[in-house]
């Protein structure tokens, strides 16, 4: 950090300490950073912020704009230039929090090597360091959360009201960033009332002021709305749609569902854990008064965390696949500070006493980074990461040309929406989300992408919320003029039985006209660390192996080739299949080759 004197700034050992800090940070997560698309929501938010689309609400316009930025980087793909994007931001959000630590802790022995390690922790702590690799938007968020703590903390130190006015702004920002960032509000209403100088209106109406500038930045979305881009979640050009991309309707039920949760969970033997978590938050409050940035932070970290908390209670499906868990990342960036302020309090009153404390912490302190580095580095390694992209290759190459494809869930569209629509890949295909035709505005533009293609008229037969029936009857229509492919997760949810359907790899047809040779659509396949262990395989991959090694299997018993049968049986078997049936069959067949052999 640079530190002025007499208007002079100079270079201290902390100047280096953060660089390294920030570039060691930095460097591993370029080690292991994703060299394509993911799965997720990396293929939906890369291809809209490289043609400044729209997102799912809220749209995340913030993410959009600053990632069209960094698609201009001379870096490997789109996509890969924004995975760079997340890991910057990570980094960043690294070198704040040892900043935000090295001034909290100033004055204590070790001060700067306590501040590093720490921010080192956090930097590979594992849901962390997972949406670094990646494109996500949780980086960009944190880091403007540890931003708006970070100018806070200037302030109470400078007491330049700029500071103030910063952080509010920043505020406004990370909410655009993402709407987590709601959690923290009542906090920073608190630090604005228990402060003297800051609880004046006209210091209130300014920092709300700018506050409402930054949070304005959601204009982008009726703008490009009316622009028509690739990625148009809820196609805001009207009022209604704006505000249903802006999930105003999700934030009404939301604090409804937390109010519900809440009274629901402190219910009789938790009535007595609830009033004393009450009575503790006003012990806290009472004790930190004075000390209004350090309530600021406990006050937010415990605040979001409560609320991420009950908010999600019942989403128990989605923490089982810890998906939940990576939420609570800005929890750290808020109560690892607060913690600090305790060990510096604690060697304030009590030096000669505790004069080994620091050192013992220092060394502790030191050996975490490295112990999480080298447990964590294989299984956050995604540099050899192309399980999303060759499945949506895959998928696309088991097509004949010009047809159309139902398909469904993040996980099978948003990779296949990237290699359409940025870099054309097989864009003569036409891929219809099946579970966004239960909303008008994709329904109205696959109708009218329908008859520019292929010159059908297709209206509802039923409301759009019968998806099964809409999609039985788009179907029928569309394979009159070309052929019609479901992938298995789109068949599998809208219940259409398999035996209906043709066998095309990992894609199944409905009959019309006669199907490809599965050994020749196989053969166009990546499985690029699908048959190895050359890179990890988180739990959404567990869940696509099991796809393509279902599919093999299908294949090994479809073809009449006995030699290409065995050849899809041992993909199968890579792929992770069993089935006692199947081996057998296979131990028969291999016997009566190696017999005709001999």
């Amino acid at each position: 950090m640079t530190e002025e004197k007499n208007g002079v700034f100079k270079i201290t050992a902390g100047t280096f300490a953060g660089l390294a800090v920030f570039f060691g940070a930095f460097t591993v997560y370029l080690l292991t950073l994703a060299p394509e698309v993911t799965f997720w929501d990396c293929g939906e938010l890369s291809t809209a912020a490289w043609s400044l689309g729209i997102p799912h609400p809220p749209g995340y316009p913030l993410f959009c704009m600053i990632g069209k930025l960094f698609t201009f980087l001379p870096l490997g793909s789109i996509v890969y230039r924004l995975n760079v994007m997340s890991a910057f931001f990570a980094a960043a959000v690294v070198y704040v929090l040892f900043l935000t630590l090295k001034k909290v802790l100033r004055g204590a022995p070790f001060a700067e090597w306590l501040s590093a390690a720490a921010a080192l922790s956090f930097a590979f702590y594992s849901y962390f360091w997972g949406v670094s690799v990646v494109a996500a938007v949780r980086t960009l968020s944190t880091f403007l959360l540890a931003l708006t703590a970070w100018f806070l903390l200037v302030f109470e130190e400078s007491q330049d009201i700029r500071w103030l006015y910063l952080s509010a702004f920043f505020l406004g920002f990370s909410l655009v960033s993402h709407e987590s960032a709601y959690f923290i509000i009542p906090a920073f209403i608190i630090y604005h009332l228990l402060r003297p100088g800051t609880r004046k209106a006209g210091v209130i109406a300014v920092s709300a002021s700018l506050f409402l500038l930054a949070w304005s930045a959601f204009l982008y979305e009726p703008v490009r709305g009316h622009a028509g881009p690739i990625i148009d979640i809820g196609r805001p050009d009207t009022f209604r749609n704006i505000l249903w991309t802006l999930k105003w309707d999700v934030y009404a039920n939301m604090v409804r569902s937390t109010l519900s949760n809440i009274s629901s969970f402190f219910t009789g033997a938790r009535m007595a854990a609830g009033a004393a978590g009450l009575g503790l938050a006003a012990v806290v409050v009472y004790l930190l008064r004075k000390r209004r940035w350090l309530l600021f932070m406990v006050l937010a970290g415990a605040s979001f965390y409560l609320c991420m908390t009950f908010f999600t209670l019942n989403a128990t499906a989605v923490r089982k696949m810890g998906l939940l868990d990576k939420y609570y990342n800005p929890v750290f960036i808020f109560l690892m500070p607060a913690l600090a302020a305790g060990f510096a309090f604690m060697w304030e009153r009590f030096p000669a006493r505790n004069r080994l404390a620091p050192a013992i912490a220092a060394i502790a302190l030191s050996a975490l980074p490295a112990f999480l580095l080298v447990s964590n580095y294989k299984a956050l390694d995604n540099s050899n990461n192309f399980f999303a992209y060759d499945l949506a290759g895959n998928e696309l190459n088991s097509l004949r040309p010009f047809s159309v494809l139902f398909s469904w869930g993040d996980n099978g569209v948003f990779p296949m929406w990237y290699r359409q629509g940025v870099e054309k890949y097989r864009d003569d295909v036409l891929l219809i989300h099946a579970e966004l035709l239960s909303y008008a505005w994709y329904m109205e533009n696959r109708q009218a992408e329908t008859y520019r293609r292929y010159g059908v008229v297709f209206s509802p037969c039923a409301p759009l919320s019968d998806i099964g029936s809409n999609v039985e009857a788009m179907a029928a229509t569309l394979k009159k003029r070309t052929r019609v492919y479901f992938d298995f997760s789109s068949a599998a949810q809208l219940k259409i039985p398999m035996t209906s359907l043709i066998p095309q790899g990992v894609a199944w047809m409905l009959p019309s006209g006669s199907p490809e040779p599965l050994g020749e659509i196989w053969g166009r396949y990546n499985l690029r660390g699908a048959l190895d262990d050359s890179t990890n395989k988180a739990f959404a991959v567990e869940g696509i192996l099991n796809i393509y090694a279902w599919e093999a299997a299908v294949w090994s018993q479809t073809t009449a080739h006995p030699a290409e049968a065995l050849s899809a049986y041992f993909i199968a078997k890579k792929l992770g299949y069993k089935n006692k049936l199947l081996d057998n069959w296979a131990i028969s067949l291999q016997s009566k080759l190696e017999g005709v052999g001999k």
